[in-house]
């Protein structure tokens, strides 16, 4: 229901359809080594969904996720664990209490012509009251320079100790001087009822 005007009966506007909604949605432009999604986050979702496909890297090394405030990627302050296995069945693992970022796999990924894929979501990023986590979850699959270029799959789960201020959106980087080759990045707003 909204308003029309003073003196106009008040219409009703569709809302947002259950489910999965694109926001965003592009490919990954070859040289890449940040990308920056901001601005996306609005008052319509509380959940948001991250789906990377096809990604491919220049060299061996970690994709991580960033949160940004304003506008501004926060460097420091995270949380995170991430457990997987490779394909030789031996568990992966890795965490840490205080880093500039949230890793997405528990060991560097090869580069070359492997791809990785991976989704996330990301949960009440304009939660402004009081101080309080900032939370992304998912998986990952693709493969690994560890265990003689063996596939991983796992699952991470990782966290921001915020102040008060809102999320404006987030950022995926490479480590290791790597850049992205190729892929395809869509934001996705989750809505549950």
């Amino acid at each position: 229901l909204t308003s029309a005007g003073a003196g106009a009966p008040p219409t009703f506007a569709a809302a947002a359809a259950a489910g999965l909604n694109v926001i965003t949605s592009s490919d990954i432009s070859s040289g890449t080594s940040l990308l920056n999604n901001d601005g996306n986050f609005s008052s319509t979702y509380d959940l948001y969904y991250v789906n990377m496909s096809k990604v491919k890297i220049s060299s061996n090394g970690t994709i991580f996720l960033r949160f940004n405030q304003s506008g501004s990627g926060l460097t420091a302050g995270y949380s995170y664990a991430v457990l997987g296995y490779d394909g030789s069945g031996n568990a992966r693992s890795a965490n840490s209490n205080s880093t500039a970022y949230i890793s997405f796999t528990s060991n560097a990924m090869m580069a070359g012509d492997s791809t990785h894929n991976l989704s996330f979501f990301i949960t009440d990023p304009l939660n402004a009251i009081g101080t309080h986590w900032k939370v992304a979850y998912g998986q990952y699959g693709g493969w690994t320079d560890q265990a003689s270029n063996s596939a991983l799959v796992g699952t991470f789960s990782g966290g921001y100790y915020s102040n008060t201020n809102a999320l404006s959106g987030f950022q995926i980087g490479t480590s290791n001087s790597a850049t992205f080759e190729t892929g395809n990045i869509t934001l996705y707003g989750v809505k549950t009822t």
